[in-house]
């Protein structure tokens, strides 16, 4: 078949899913949404005139499938779309999250529909890690066709980094140095979308808690800028810990994941509300083997206690982050002796199996 693969998923992992469609026969062409900063804010801030754009391609291409391998989080953005293109001649394959999405009865309802829709033959559901993950309340009253839905176990997904730098053994001994990090000293970084539902003014908050011997690292991205956020968020932030670095830029596909390499802990201070998505700080952290410091809810808590890769604390209370930071630095090598690092990855790297495993299926 000819298959229109859009992004989804680390970028060898991507890779390697649609080498094995190939292998398995099928012809595959690669629809890339996410290559620059500016793609990154039109993917993220500007969803109509992305799916405008795949289903322009897909239909004048002549492709049998689209695999929309992008993670769906708005299913009502699909379903305008697809209403209005009755006669959309390619089938189509599209993953989404099975927690977030299940939280709306009335995203469920439109889920539902877009499901129904004659295009579409099957919808990816990731479980995260659940092996066990019962199927939503929500998911059950809107009488989503379960014939049509496929669960897989697929941790999370990071669109644009380039894992394989980590396997460069002088690029990981001098990541420090990059970033210009003394040695012997403990990196604490904050790394992503500055954004209320990550939680960064709460880690903000926890900055005053937590010991000043500790260089705390805040990378920004430059996309995806959260306007109820309190401008003054970052000075703020260096208020409560005068050791601290910002570094507010772009950094690219091969820096980005030595950042994390370069940090000793890893935090993800997410809001309760952030249950629409998976994380790719996780991933990049344990790919990295850094310790990671997270919410004790959601599939957070989930992987700390299945791979030991860290500790949780209680979700947007302040002290409980920091206490939980000092803690894991003070045992931190009893915590990275315990910690299974390589496991994490190779779920990962199984997420790579999905699309040629959801084709053969049909």
């Amino acid at each position: 078949m000819r298959i229109l693969y859009t992004n989804g998923g680390a970028t060898p992992i991507r890779d390697l899913a649609i080498e094995k469609l190939k292998a398995a026969g099928h012809e595959v062409v690669f629809f890339n949404l996410v290559e620059t900063e500016d793609d990154i804010s039109k993917h993220t801030t500007k969803h109509f005139q992305m799916y405008q754009r795949i289903l322009d391609y897909a239909d004048n291409g002549n492709f049998d499938i689209l695999y929309w391998a992008t993670i769906i989080s708005v299913p009502e953005y699909l379903l305008f779309e697809l209403k209005a293109r009755p006669n959309f001649k390619p089938k189509i394959i599209f993953n989404m999250f099975l927690r977030g999405l299940d939280r709306s009865l009335a995203r469920c309802i439109a889920l539902k529909e877009l499901i129904d829709m004659p295009q579409v033959i099957k919808a990816v559901s990731s479980a995260m890690i659940v092996k066990d993950l019962k199927l939503p309340e929500n998911f059950l009253k809107a009488g989503v066709n379960l014939e049509k839905l496929r669960i897989v176990s697929e941790p999370w997904t990071y669109e644009v980094e380039d894992l394989t730098v980590l396997d460069n053994p002088e690029y990981v001994e001098h990541s420090r140095a990059y970033f210009g990090f003394e040695p012997g000293e403990t990196v604490v970084l904050l790394s992503g979308t500055w954004a209320y539902i990550k939680g960064v003014d709460i880690f903000v908050e926890a900055l005053k808690y937590l010991s000043q011997d500790m260089l705390v690292v805040i990378h920004k991205h430059n996309y995806g800028l959260d306007r109820t956020l309190d401008v003054n968020l970052l000075d703020k932030a260096v208020h409560n810990h005068p050791n601290i670095r910002i570094l507010d830029k772009w950094y690219s596909a091969q820096v980005h994941p030595l950042l994390f390499r370069a940090a000793d802990i890893v935090v993800c201070a997410h809001r309760r509300s952030y249950t629409y998505g998976g994380s790719g700080v996780p991933a990049l952290a344990s790919r990295a083997k850094r310790l990671i410091v997270a919410p004790d809810f959601y599939f957070f808590n989930e992987i700390i206690k299945r791979y030991k890769i860290g500790v949780t604390y209680e979700p947007e209370n302040p002290l409980s982050m920091a206490r939980a930071i000092e803690h894991l630095e003070r045992y931190y090598s009893a915590y990275e002796e315990e910690a299974k690092f390589e496991e994490v990855y190779a779920d990962y790297q199984e997420s790579s199996d999905i699309p040629a495993m959801v084709m053969r299926e049909l």
